[in-house]
């Protein structure tokens, strides 16, 4: 009993040392962070400078590039912003960001990348590097579980990066604060800048098991409910729409993932939040896409933002 009390101890103080040492570099920014943070500070901005009310159209990259604000601002006569930046940050940090824009009166438009409506609070390599270099505070806002998994899953050669002296110049390329206009959507997205390795990319793209994995119950449809309940106690019109994606014909054929597809509005709905569309309205074949299976090319950004205008427009409070 002696040595296991010992060993107990020797535990306690590792894990004591190694807390003080990731807990040092917490605020420290690294490259790899500097990208989403360079975006939302710029769609932060313009959108700060809009009168209420306004359209705010929130998700990850699928709407950073798949979505023509101009055209929804043309088409209902509001100042539109394309707060989508990238899915990847995971979903307790996209609802964090796009509050801080949202005002008394505004229309919030979600097409959200269908493995947020799953988040179960495991944080991945871009929710830790974000958090801990940019907005340590975001920590403080997730739940114990959440906070833990942050600490536990960081890597020590994540830690090391933090300790690095780098120069925090903004990022350049297709991801960079360079590539997106005044309202927050991407540009150069035509089919003549699409390259041999962006082809690549999208011959790999996975067939994604959403309906398998997906519960009503889950930690992201509880963040989502409650997400819901502070846009209705501060005059915020909330709707959820289908995300871009490429088609596959497993979607169509495979009795689970049909069903998540199928289901998934009503769901939502039966929660007593709004969503507008058919998901699978929303599934373009693969020559819409520009790098990524979530990405439109230009011409195929007008044609979903003009889906998606249409069904606004069923709305009825415009």
């Amino acid at each position: 009993m002696r040595y296991i009390g010992f060993f107990g101890l020797v535990l306690f103080g590792v894990f004591g040392v190694y807390l003080v040492v990731v807990y040092a570099q917490v605020g420290n920014p690294t490259h790899s962070s500097r990208w989403v943070y360079d975006v939302y500070e710029a769609k932060i901005a313009y959108a700060q400078k809009l009168p209420s009310p306004k359209i705010v159209v929130s998700a990850g990259s699928n709407v950073l590039f798949g979505v023509d604000s101009q055209m929804i601002e043309d088409a209902f006569g509001i100042p539109t912003v394309n707060f989508g930046v990238n899915a990847g940050v995971f979903l307790p940090i996209i609802l964090y960001k796009t509050k801080q824009i949202l005002r008394e009166g505004d229309i919030l438009v979600m097409p959200l990348e269908y493995t947020m409506y799953g988040y179960d609070g495991v944080p991945n390599t871009q929710m830790i590097d974000y958090i801990f270099a940019r907005e340590p505070r975001i920590w403080r806002t997730l739940g114990v579980f959440e906070r833990f998994a942050v600490v536990w899953n960081v890597t020590l050669a994540r830690v090391w990066q933090g300790y690095q002296k780098i120069e925090d110049r903004a990022a350049v390329g297709l991801y960079s604060v360079y590539n997106i206009d005044q309202r927050g959507d991407q540009i150069n997205t035509g089919r003549e800048f699409i390259g041999e390795d962006f082809l690549r990319e999208l011959g790999d793209a996975p067939v994604y098991r959403y309906g398998k994995a997906f519960s009503p119950n889950s930690l992201g449809m509880r963040y989502l409910r409650d997400f819901a309940d502070y846009c209705e106690e501060n005059g915020i019109v909330l709707v959820f729409a289908p995300t871009a994606l490429l088609k596959k014909p497993e979607y169509f054929s495979d009795a689970i993932e049909r069903e998540f597809y199928m289901g998934l509005p009503d769901i939502v709905r039966g929660f007593g939040m709004g969503f507008v569309g058919d998901p699978y309205a929303y599934m373009y074949e693969v020559d819409c896409f520009f790098n990524t299976d979530h990405h439109l090319h230009q011409e195929c950004k007008k044609i979903r933002t003009a889906q998606l205008i249409e069904d606004l427009r069923g709305l009825g409070f415009w």
